[in-house]
């Protein structure tokens, strides 16, 4: 009996995949059911019932809509897409009857502008956009399909299927039948947020119109072989295992869209792309460890157009809340879960993101104590070249965060090398936190060592990454080797070679002391300038080699290499650059005639540091510090290569620590792993694009065509396997 139910159930099931035309290996439900995000009835159900109860999160979203609709236009970002939602919850059928009205009109423009032989606004910024526009065009057509005509559906599929045909055809592009070429911008780049664009515009046309438009198939297989499948997948687990983006904490924040299409791809056809790649769980260890301990910012790291500052916003609240609804029952989520209830935005603050708490519920997680079980103090990623090291993960923590990786993204900045500091507010900061734009990329924006010749600054370059060579974290202290040299290859285009060492090691006294010490030296006699820079909100003082800026905390910075020879000016940043509103820039300048400094530095937060001695031995230069709370700490580093020691004594005089400082490296982080799930064997990219007519366009060896022929065979093999059961 029970074999021939399931005779009859893989009947019907071979049977609609026949009759619908609909493509079974893509796991589509049939035309006319709505398959973008709701293919599984349970979570359309779960989310009726949170807007039928009302949750908080599902008032917010309906308010947002209600007076979007009512506000004629005028709300911000409010898009037909979110009326279609609320349609799809509350079965209210005005709801689409707006959402079709206002699909309708901006294809009817974008027609016109077409007619008209321009470019369409889709277009615009090297299609930045096309992905929010057709996923707004293709929820509504697949949501309000009831409310569509036929005439309209093929108007809108085919202003969709030009633009995903344009964007991967970007030197052949048209609109109108006119040439229409483009710049290509990251096309080929899974590093890049506009990929990610192309990527939301490609997949939503797929599923919203397969069955019904010719193209669908090939942007299915556009979107989930070639592009996934092929580049994307590969490449975050060769560049980026250990999560978060080489474009740093603002354009990487784009991520957030990424991992959107992870969840509405398995909540459309039931695959999990997530966990091809560790990037993916790695990507909330990273951005938790971006936070500073007051949770309302991140640590000012790469290009920050939106909001110099960095500041803590919706953007990185989605980031976070699409990394646990993904993984609801692992540790970093649960940590996770209490930082977002402690931070600035305990909740959406603006209307067109309150979806995301509503449609992403994670109230069911589990919350947790903030300790070493479930997150750790340090962090880390090698992929990014991110270190994240913080006393505690209480709110008056003391913060530091170190870069040194990478340097291939045009968001990414002349970083290498540098570090910040934070507690209870900016100590030592990144001066882009106070520019206008948001995209000072320079050195001396940063807190490094920077080499001048003919008063031209050289530049880092691309060409090899920073080497954290060396790392190790414990409860006294933690230490970390920045190799910067290799990002002054000769080859760069204005180094000539003048560069041979640039080395910082970096060592944090827990829980409120640096040692930090810089060997740079440049080509001999090059007369190039060696200038170590620190960045800070306001203006600092200076006297006897010691610098102090006080704030909501105060750091101390005591120089003690060189000890002479060393000009040091505090410059204005308003007065240097009219990009900046506010922040001053310390410079120490080594004016010997030597080819060679040796920059040594302790840094104190909050009077950390009784006294602190130069302290040197053969082939070494040190200091022996002092702390306020009874210990004794004498760091050295040798002079003609890297590494050295350490020795930390008690207020008890027991010896806490007496080693030299390691040459390996220490993994640092929650040490969950995640291991990426067995991929399809990648497919060939076809030599025919999207766009053009061919039948083998994006074969693959994991989704066939629909082809009538090949599923009459399924059909036959499947019913002979139902009498074999049988009998």
């Amino acid at each position: 009996m029970k074999s021939t139910s399931l005779l009859i159930s893989l009947v019907l099931f071979i049977s609609i995949c026949i009759s619908t035309h609909v493509n079974c290996a893509w796991n589509l439900p049939p035309l006319g059911s709505p398959r973008i995000l709701f293919a599984d009835s349970s979570y359309l159900t779960k989310l009726k019932s949170d807007m039928a109860k009302p949750t908080n999160y599902a008032t917010s979203f309906k308010n947002f809509v209600n007076s979007g609709i009512s506000g004629g236009g005028s709300v911000y970002l409010f898009e037909a897409w979110h009326s279609a939602l609320l349609f799809m919850v509350t079965g209210q059928v005005s709801y689409c009857n707006y959402a079709v009205q206002n699909i309708d009109s901006i294809v009817a423009q974008e027609e016109s502008i077409i007619a008209s032989g321009n470019i369409p606004s889709i277009a615009g910024d090297s299609y930045l956009d096309v992905g929010y526009g057709l996923h707004n065009i293709m929820t509504v057509y697949d949501w309000c399909r009831a409310q569509t005509s036929q005439s309209q559906r093929n108007r809108w599929t085919n202003y969709a299927n030009q633009a995903v045909s344009n964007i991967w055809n970007c030197s052949t592009a048209t609109w109108g039948g006119k040439d229409a070429a483009w710049s290509c911008w990251s096309v080929d780049n899974p590093g890049n947020n506009y990929y990610y664009s192309f990527l939301r515009a490609t997949m939503m046309v797929g599923l919203a119109t397969y069955g019904e438009n010719a193209s669908a198939d090939m942007w299915l297989r556009q979107f989930r072989n070639v592009k996934i499948g092929n580049q994307l997948i590969p490449y975050f687990n060769g560049e980026l295992k250990t999560g978060g983006s080489l474009e740093g904490t603002g354009y990487g924040i784009s991520h957030k869209e990424l991992f959107n299409l992870y969840i509405w791809w398995q909540l459309s056809t039931g695959e999990n792309i997530a966990d091809l790649t560790s990037h993916t769980y790695n990507s909330l260890q990273w951005i938790l460890h971006q936070m500073v301990p007051q949770l309302d910012a991140l640590a000012n790291i790469g290009d920050q157009a939106r909001d110099s500052s960095a500041s803590f916003y919706d953007y990185h609240r989605h980031y976070i809340i699409a990394l646990c609804y993904l993984y609801p029952k692992s540790k970093l989520a649960k940590s996770a879960k209490i930082l977002l209830s402690k931070s600035s935005v305990p909740q959406m603050t603006s209307g067109f993101n309150t979806y995301i708490d509503y449609i992403y519920d994670i109230s069911s997680i589990e919350t947790v104590p903030l300790n070493s079980t479930y997150i750790t103090t340090s962090f880390r990623g090698d992929s990014t070249g991110t270190l994240a090291l913080r006393s505690s993960w209480d709110s008056d923590a003391v913060y530091a965060n170190l870069v040194c990786g990478p340097l291939v993204e045009s968001h990414a900045h002349q970083d290498q090398g540098s570090f910040i500091l934070y507690h209870k507010g900016w100590l030592a900061y990144d001066q882009n936190f106070n520019s206008h734009s948001g995209i000072q990329q320079m050195n001396h924006y940063h807190n490094l060592v920077r080499i001048v010749s003919d008063n031209e600054i050289i530049l880092q370059s691309g060409g090899s990454p920073c080497n954290m060579s060396a790392l190790s974290d414990n409860s006294v202290y933690s230490y970390a080797l920045s190799l910067v040299t290799p990002l002054y290859d000769s080859n760069n285009y204005n180094s000539k070679g003048l560069v041979t060492k640039v080395e910082r090691e970096f060592v944090f006294i827990k829980p409120s002391t640096f040692v930090v010490f810089d060997r740079v030296a440049t080509k001999t006699n090059s007369k190039a300038k060696r200038i170590l820079s620190l960045n800070f909100m306001d203006k600092p003082s200076y006297s006897n080699g010691n610098l102090v800026f006080n704030s909501k905390s105060s750091i101390t910075v005591k120089t003690l290499s060189p000890t002479s020879n060393l000009n040091v000016s505090i410059i204005d940043w308003k007065t240097e650059d009219s990009d900046n509103n506010a922040g001053y820039r310390v410079d120490y300048l080594d004016t010997s005639s030597l080819d060679s400094t040796n920059f040594l530095q302790v840094i104190s937060i909050n009077s950390s540091v009784a006294s602190s001695i130069r302290d040197d031995v053969s082939g070494k230069i040190g200091a022996t510090i002092s702390l306020n709370d009874g210990r004794k700490v004498t760091v050295r580093f040798n002079t003609a290569s890297t590494g050295g020691s350490i020795v930390v004594i008690s207020n008890k005089q027991t010896t806490l620590v007496n080693e030299d400082l390691t040459t390996s490296k220490q993994a640092l982080g929650v040490g969950e792993v995640i291991v990426p799930l067995s991929s399809p064997k990648p497919v060939p990219i076809s030599s025919v694009q999207p766009g053009q007519k061919s039948s083998k366009a994006f074969t693959s060896t994991r989704v066939n065509s629909s082809r009538p022929s090949q599923m009459s065979s399924l059909f036959f093999i499947i019913v002979i396997i139902g009498f074999i059961l049988i009998n």
